[in-house]
């Protein structure tokens, strides 16, 4: 898809997936219809990336730096 990139690195106990994602290109309503998107509201305005950050950390997933 246009606009997002994707990359998982296995390692011996875990595996890490970077997903980027350019919306200046990327179009939402087609993000939208990946299986694991998860949007709220309307998600043809802008996306906020605390929000971003909020939804993925309820669902599991963790910052790292």
């Amino acid at each position: 898809m246009k606009g997002v990139e994707e990359k998982i690195e296995y390692t011996e106990d875990s595996a890490i997936e970077t997903v980027s994602v350019d919306y200046s290109i990327a179009k939402t309503e087609e993000i939208a219809k990946l299986i694991g998107s998860q949007f709220e509201g309307n998600i043809s305005g802008k996306i906020s990336m605390k929000k971003s950050i909020e939804l993925l950390e309820k669902s599991g997933f963790e910052k790292v730096e």
